[in-house]
């Protein structure tokens, strides 16, 4: 889920390849903080001698706390134990879990575990995944540039498109924004009639550039924030901060110069832009004034005075 496929309608087989995708299926994932594919609980061999990042009691915990939750939420509707699978809750299995050995940033072992999440469900509305080209609009006083595409930099290798937005400037708003489709829906008419989704979800992550490639816009080492809008078609304006309802992080830099955790990597910035799965209530909006039965546009505002570059995906209506 770095820039995985996550709406279910994409043509890129990273994610969830075993699974249909017609009907779409809700998915669910939990990601160890600082664990990669080959070491999570084994060490990799051969020309790769490493650690294991976690022992097979900690695997173990973290398999049955999370997937013993996550099917009782589905299969029994035991929706008190929703909280852990946004990360709200953290059982007594888990809060007290370390890592084994030293983790893919270089951190020693005995480190707590950091785990975060992302989901999509099985009923949602997508506005935009950025597959096929979407008209993007941006109005700026002083710069904003909006780029559909597959490659931003090998810092975010996989194959699905995203949208990346960069702005810049000192005064004024900055916005991105994106129409919701007008097309005929057989159970609510249209689909600008959101009024039976739970949340407007979409996926976020600061974009990660080497400073000997381009400019870095985003504040060294801090989260990065800016305002949704959902707008009506009458022109009524529900905004949401995005630090209300979730992080987006500064990606955490991965710097070999070889070592006993990667041997058989040359030294290099191994860092990768990473997104987040924000989710922002629809009765937040509809406090605002906004009309959940004529929605027509999502946008994304940038302050005045601030600077940034973030990579989007996966927009969409949801459970």
């Amino acid at each position: 889920f770095e820039s995985y496929d996550l709406a279910g309608t994409e043509g890129n087989f990273d994610s969830l390849i075993l699974y249909p995708w017609n009907p779409p299926m809700k998915k669910w994932m939990a990601f160890v903080h600082g664990a990669d594919h080959g070491r999570f609980h084994t060490g990799l061999g051969g020309l790769c001698p490493t650690e294991a990042f976690l022992d097979k009691p900690a695997h173990h915990s973290l398999l049955l706390g999370y997937a013993t939750a996550y099917f009782r939420v589905e299969l029994k509707d035991e929706l008190h134990l929703e909280p852990m699978l946004r990360g709200d809750y953290v059982p007594p299995s888990i809060q007290n879990l370390q890592t084994a050995g030293v983790d893919s940033f270089g951190n020693p072992p005995g480190q707590p575990l950091t785990i975060s999440f992302q989901s999509s469900e099985d009923r949602r509305r997508v506005v935009a995944n950025f597959e096929s080209p979407v008209p993007v609009g941006t109005f700026s006083h002083v710069f904003v540039s909006a780029d559909e595409s597959t490659d931003h930099s090998w810092h975010s290798p996989h194959a699905t498109r995203s949208l990346r937005t960069v702005w810049v400037g000192t005064a004024g708003a900055k916005l991105t924004w994106v129409e919701v489709p007008n097309a005929a829906d057989p159970f609510t008419g249209t689909k600008r009639n959101v009024v039976d989704f739970d949340a407007l979800s979409f996926r976020a992550g600061q974009n990660y550039v080497e400073e000997i490639d381009i400019a870095n816009f985003n504040p060294p080492g801090e989260d990065q924030d800016f305002t949704v809008w959902l707008v009506d078609e009458l022109g009524n304006i529900g905004a949401e901060r995005v630090s209300d309802h979730g992080r987006l992080p500064p990606p955490d830099e991965s710097v070999y110069g070889g070592g006993l955790h990667y041997t058989c990597k040359p030294a290099a910035d191994y860092s990768k832009t990473a997104m987040n799965t924000i989710r922002i209530p629809l009765s937040a909006f509809a406090a605002d004034g906004v009309d959940l039965t004529r929605v027509r546009f999502v946008a994304f505002v940038f302050d005045g005075g601030t600077a940034g570059d973030v990579v989007m995906d996966s927009i969409e209506f949801a459970d």
